[in-house]
Formats: C-alpha cells, structure tokens, sequence
C-alpha cells in the first residue's frame, strides 16, 4: 500500500469520525433545545393560568362591590350572598377570604332588617373591610406566585 492511499485513508477516518461527533453533538443539542423550549411553554402556561385566576378574582370582587353597593332590600340582599359565594369560589381564593366572605353571607342574611334606610356598608363595615382585606391578600398571593414562576 502506498503512503498517498494510506494518508487518503486515515484522512477519511478523521473526517468520518468528525462527522459522527457532529452528528452527536447537534442530537443533544436539539434534545436540550425541546427540553428547553417545553419548559418555557410549562412555565408560560403556569404563568397565564395565575393570571386568569387574578381575573376571575377580580371579576368576582367588581360584581360582589356592585351588588353590595345596590342592596337596600331583601332581593338585592340574597344577590349579594350569591355573589359573596361566587368570590369564595373562585379559584385564586385564599381559605382567608372564603371565610371572610362567609362571615359577612351570615352578616347579610341575618341581620336585623330594622334600617332599611341605612346605606349596607354602614351595618357590615367589619365584615366587609375583611372581605376587602383578604381580597387584596389573595390577589398579593397570587402576585407574589407569579413572580416566583417568571424568576426561574
């Protein structure tokens, strides 16, 4: 065997195994690269779904707010029980608020209708300002998770 044919051989070797290391390195670089972009969906995912739960919290909060603001008689009161379930049922909730908005649906539902003059606020200040309290914790709760998933 001649030296020329020798040096075309080993040079095909080297350049073959080259190939073969190129082809492994971009296979675990285009598997880092789909574990990766899986991971950023997951975590954009987990991300929007926080933010639906501060939205259907907010909505709840906003409708319970107006119907609170409106309840001078017995039918616009049991509205705002019901709206009181709908905020303590929401998923972004803390057990804080449901029990908060528990607390003033019996506050609404038995309390003595011998004011009906009286704006609602004026009979329920401490049970409502609880409401309102635990409704800015849930929402800071749920803040403070969703910074924790984009600081990953």
């Amino acid at each position: 065997m001649s030296v020329g044919a020798f040096v075309t051989i080993i040079v095909a070797v080297i350049a073959a195994l080259a190939s073969i290391t190129g082809a492994i390195v971009a296979y675990r670089a285009a598997g880092r690269a789909a574990n990766s972009s899986q991971l950023i969906a997951r975590e954009s995912h987990g991300v929007a779904a926080i933010d639906r739960q501060s939205d259907e919290l907010r909505e709840a909060f906003d409708k319970f707010i107006e119907s609170f603001a409106n309840a001078r008689d017995i039918d616009k009161q049991m509205q705002v029980s019901a709206r009181l379930d709908q905020l303590a049922s929401c998923t972004g909730a803390t057990t804080e608020l449901q029990a908060a908005c528990t607390a003033l649906i019996s506050a609404v539902t038995f309390q003595p209708r011998t004011e009906p003059q009286l704006f609602p606020g004026m009979l329920f200040r401490g049970p409502m300002s609880r409401v309102t309290r635990e409704y800015r914790n849930s929402q800071n709760a749920l803040s403070a998770k969703r910074a924790a998933k984009l600081s990953r």
